[in-house]
């Protein structure tokens, strides 16, 4: 997406492929991965939120899954440290 502004090629058929990545990468658990199919992982999770959140296009993706697959991932690293 940053290469794509950078370049000044930003246009609606842009907009709409890096939508539908997005869309694509969106995992069961509500997570983004690298690729369709692949493990969600946070930093993957947090570009793409993010990319949504530029276009102003959070109806695109399932934020209720996105939303609890957040705070589960947060919620079960903070159990894992207190039973350290």
């Amino acid at each position: 997406m940053c290469r794509t502004l950078f370049q000044d090629q930003f246009n609606n058929n842009s907009i709409i492929i890096i939508i539908n990545i997005n869309i694509r990468c969106q995992n069961y658990d509500g997570g983004f991965g690298p690729y369709p199919g692949v493990e969600s992982h946070g930093g993957y999770s947090l570009c793409a939120s993010a990319s949504v959140a530029i276009l102003d296009c959070f109806e695109c993706i399932d934020m209720d899954r996105f939303l609890v697959s957040s705070t589960n991932t947060r919620n079960e690293r903070y159990k894992a440290k207190r039973r350290i």
